[in-house]
């Protein structure tokens, strides 16, 4: 988590690139860390935050079904995971429109 948050600061391409490595281990093997470690919502959650920043709404919205598929509900915002999911949906059909 250290690692990533620097690279978020210094480097967020570099950051977003270390979360989508992270979510592709628990694709790979659903469990990759042991039984009871899930993924890390601070990563998830900053990754979905990197997505939005680069106005990349449908994989916003991935990331936090992603997370929504593991339980992780609560993203520290009113609506959690899934009401940032359904909110960058909602964007990204809104750019598709106008396009």
């Amino acid at each position: 988590m250290n690692l990533f948050k620097i690279a978020e600061r210094c480097k967020p391409g570099l950051a977003r690139h270390f979360g989508e490595l992270y979510v592709d281990e628990f694709y790979r093997e659903p469990e990759p860390f042991g039984a009871e470690i899930g993924p890390d919502v601070g990563v998830l959650h900053r990754l979905v935050q990197l997505y939005e920043y680069e106005g990349a709404w449908e994989m916003a919205a991935w990331a936090c079904e992603f997370a929504v598929a593991f339980g992780i509900a609560d993203d520290g915002t009113p609506r959690g995971f899934a009401g940032r999911a359904e909110r960058n949906r909602e964007k990204a059909a809104t750019l598709t429109v106008r396009a």
